[in-house]
Order: structure tokens, then C-alpha cells, then sequence
């Protein structure tokens, strides 16, 4: 059996000492270069077991399977395999740039819905968009409203801004929009929701970008969890990044969460409130908790 093939790992995840580790090489069924992982071991075409299975038959490649199983089994008894929380902590420079994005994405995701709102030359702003929403009644005043305002990181920029209130222009302005009209309400609820996922989503991986894999504490072959992902064993990119990172746009059947009657998502959000959180828009992460 002679392979010529590329791991599902990228071989710049070694680094410059290990670039060659993504090539495949097998000759004479002597392993010769390359790191093995899912792509020959698991169901995939033209993969070592697949090859070896075209060549000597289904008996010879389950004595194959059962063989590496045992090597793998006996390896964890070993060795073992274990998962720490500093292979999902960020670096706190790291922390911070996510922070700073997550911020600027729901200040697009807002400059957005002015722009669907027809509200051109629209300035943003100084708002806490991405804290808890926390809007003032008439008839009850808090008095400790900028505490509840406040982010718990020091020096952020989130610091004394207001939430959105009632009297927003661009919350008005949507609920002209697609409030009032009960012709094509759904059609341009459907268009609006467009809009924002498409905004979202770009500052989604602008985070993801920034912050996975450069800014964990511990980088791959060290970090178990990127080990388990890269070599296609257990999870995906998706989880990781949950994980450490952000959970983005959280969606029902396609559309991100729908309105009531009321033009309300939740109770707890005003009436087409223009912030994307509002709408399902998670820039929480697993390991710091999720708020409500």
C-alpha cells in the first residue's frame, strides 16, 4: 500500500518545525511522514483504512480496525487524556480585543438597522449594547442604574452608557416600519432579519478571528481541546469557539427569535428594540457564563 495524502490537521498548527506533519506519506505499508488522524482512520475516501480495504478485502481491513483500537485503548491506559480549563482560557490582551469587537458589532448591528430604517447619516451612539438591558420606567427610577449599566472588566468602554430606551428614533422608526404595516409585517420582519444576520455574522468571526486559536493560553499540541478538534475525534470549531470565545446568532428554524404581537422578542426587551441582542444575538461564551 502505497498513500500520498493531507490530515485533516493543518500543518501550520505545528509550526515552522512541523510544516511537513500535514502530508501523508506511506510506502510499502510503512508509515513514513505525517501526523494520522480521522482522515485515515475514519470514513473517509481514499484514507488509509479505505485504501487498505480496496487492496486486501473487508477481513484483513477489520483486523486492521481492531487492531488500532486496541493501540489507542492501550495508549489512554498509559498515558492518558485529560481536559483543563487553561485549554480554554484566553490570553487577557485577547480578552480584551473580543471585548472591543463585541462591542463594535453591536454598534454595526444598530448602525445597520438605522440604515433599514431609512435613516441615512445615522451617528451612533454611546450606548452599552452588549450588557443586560435596563431601561427606566416613569412610574420607578433606579437609582443605581449606572452600576447596573456597568461591566464588571476596569477601564472598559463600556462604562456610563445608557441602554436603549423607549423613545430611540430607531426603535421608533422600526416600528413604523414594520410594526404598522400589517400588509407585509412578515415579508419585512423576514428583510430586516437578513439584514442584521449578515452584519452579525461578520462580526462573529471578526471574534473568532482575533481570538481562536492566537489568544488561548495554551496552543495546540499542548491544548487537549484543539487536539480532540484538529484531529477530527471529538467537536468541532463551533464548540470550541462557544466555549472560549462567543455563541453568535442563535436561530429558530432559519430566522433569528421572533417577535410577539407586542413587538416584543422577550418581555424583558422593549418593542422592536434595534439592539441585535434583542433578537438572539448571544456574545456571551460558555466558560464565563451565559446571562439571561
Amino acid at each position: 500500500m502505497n498513500i500520498d495524502s493531507k490530515s485533516r490537521l493543518p500543518a501550520k498548527e505545528w509550526g515552522t518545525l512541523g510544516k511537513e506533519e500535514g502530508e501523508i506519506i506511506i510506502r510499502d505499508n510503512e508509515h513514513l511522514q505525517g501526523a494520522l488522524d480521522k482522515n485515515q482512520f475514519g470514513a473517509s475516501d481514499q484514507g488509509m483504512v479505505h485504501s487498505f480495504y480496496e487492496i486486501y478485502g473487508s477481513e484483513k481491513a477489520g483486523e486492521l480496525l481492531t487492531a488500532l483500537a486496541r493501540i489507542f485503548a492501550l495508549y489512554l491506559q498509559r498515558h492518558g487524556f485529560t481536559v483543563g480549563l487553561d485549554d480554554l482560557v484566553l490570553k487577557p490582551e485577547f480578552n480584551k480585543l473580543r471585548r472591543l469587537a463585541i462591542e463594535k458589532g453591536h454598534m454595526n448591528g444598530v448602525i445597520a438597522a438605522a440604515k433599514y430604517a431609512d435613516m441615512t447619516g445615522y451617528k451612533i451612539q454611546k450606548m452599552n449594547y452588549s450588557n443586560r438591558i435596563v431601561f427606566q420606567s416613569e412610574g420607578k427610577k433606579e437609582k443605581d442604574i449606572e452600576k447596573l449599566n456597568r461591566m464588571a472588566l476596569p477601564d472598559d468602554p463600556f462604562d456610563e452608557k445608557k441602554c436603549i430606551q423607549i423613545d430611540d428614533p430607531i426603535r421608533c422608526k422600526l416600528e413604523q416600519k414594520i410594526g404598522q404595516s400589517a400588509s407585509n409585517m412578515e415579508d419585512l420582519d423576514k428583510e430586516f432579519d437578513s439584514v442584521i444576520k449578515a452584519t452579525m455574522s461578520q462580526s462573529t468571526s471578526t471574534v473568532l478571528g482575533d481570538c481562536i486559536p492566537d489568544g488561548l493560553v495554551k496552543r495546540f499540541p499542548k491544548n487537549n481541546i484543539g487536539v480532540m478538534v484538529n484531529a477530527g475525534a471529538k467537536g468541532g470549531a463551533v464548540n470550541q469557539t462557544m466555549i472560549s470565545a462567543i455563541l453568535g446568532q442563535q436561530e429558530l428554524e432559519g430566522r433569528r427569535v421572533p417577535r410577539m404581537q407586542n413587538g416584543r422578542t422577550l418581555p424583558c426587551y422593549l418593542p422592536y428594540d434595534p439592539n441585535p441582542r434583542s433578537s438572539g444575538y448571544v456574545s456571551d461564551r460558555f466558560i464565563s457564563g451565559l446571562r439571561p
